[in-house]
């Protein structure tokens, strides 16, 4: 529904409020402020952050900001990828929207950097509230961490994944793949047998399966020779 924002400010003019609308056109969102009530020093505080938040760089400069940046990704480095990722406040959307380009930056990330990705995708997920959509954030969160090889960090959020989706083939072995980058194999067979009982011609989890037997194996060969 459209709606007339100067009208609005108008009306609550004659009601006795302060208005404040953005100083330029708005040519997606626009953001004003109808403030009621005696405060001292006229709302001095809210003028401020007002003009910080919305004057300077508001939600629609940043939409017609990131409209443009869905078509370039694949140009960017990753530390352009990462500013633009801050910028937004670590979005989860735009993160997904990030992911494919992230993820062909991974052979040249140093430390440092998927540390900072570590961090930023704590926030993707503390600014999140699953609603029921149809994609799986937590999934696409935690085998991208996997990916990193933060085995454990990535183990939780496969975890919130089977907890609002359900087990799935793909989850089990992901899980699983996280025990066994952690070298808790008894745990890894577990998770890579639910894997297969989901989907018996899962190959990747036939394979790892036999990765995770082959590391038992050795392992109790060792226990007996102690013996």
């Amino acid at each position: 529904m459209m709606v007339d924002y100067q009208i609005i400010g108008e009306y609550c003019r004659s009601l006795g409020a302060n208005v404040l609308h953005p100083a330029r056109a708005s040519a997606h969102l626009n953001i004003s402020a109808f403030m009621f009530g005696n405060v001292p020093y006229d709302f001095v505080e809210t003028r401020q952050a007002y003009a910080e938040t919305i004057e300077k760089f508001g939600p629609d400069d940043f939409f017609i900001l990131k409209e443009s940046f869905k078509q370039i990704y694949d140009a960017l480095t990753l530390e352009q990828i990462l500013a633009f990722l801050r910028l937004s406040c670590w979005d989860h959307r735009r993160f997904r929207e990030s992911l494919p380009a992230l993820k062909e930056h991974l052979p040249e990330m140093s430390e440092l950097q998927k540390r900072q990705l570590h961090e930023g995708i704590l926030k993707v997920w503390d600014s999140y509230l699953p609603i029921g959509e149809e994609s799986d954030l937590a999934f696409d969160l935690g085998t991208f961490l996997l990916e990193m090889e933060f085995y454990a960090e990535a183990f939780e959020f496969l975890q919130r994944s089977v907890e609002l989706y359900g087990m799935a083939p793909g989850a089990a072995y992901n899980i699983a793949v996280c025990f066994y980058g952690l070298n808790q194999m008894d745990e890894a067979l577990d998770y890579v047998d639910q894997a297969l009982g989901l989907d018996p011609h899962f190959a990747e989890a036939k394979t790892l399966r036999a990765d995770v037997e082959s590391s038992l194996a050795t392992t109790r060969g060792k226990r007996r020779r102690r013996a």
